[in-house]
């Protein structure tokens, strides 16, 4: 089911990729914007700088950035989250 804004979500799974994301799984949060494309790659390369000397790659994943008691979690991505009501 497609995520839109103000929508209630919950965290159903953790992937390695997504290592920046600090929301627990089981988590309930309000999606304050999105969803969106962005390149989660560039999250990585910004967050671990040696990486940079690595071959570049693209991946380009649909995100949303949620609200979680009172810390805002940005890039999350949607395929691990799952819409509990609108």
């Amino acid at each position: 089911m497609l995520i839109k804004k103000n929508d209630i979500i919950k965290r159903v799974s953790k992937d390695s990729n997504t290592f920046y994301n600090e929301m627990e799984v089981g988590s309930v949060g309000v999606v304050t914007k999105g969803p969106y494309e962005k390149n989660i790659s560039d999250i990585m390369y910004s967050l671990k700088p040696w990486l940079k000397k690595l071959p570049r790659y693209a991946e380009i994943k649909m995100v949303v950035d949620v609200l979680c008691g009172e810390k805002m979690h940005r890039y999350c991505v949607t395929s691990e989250y799952e819409r509990i009501k609108k």
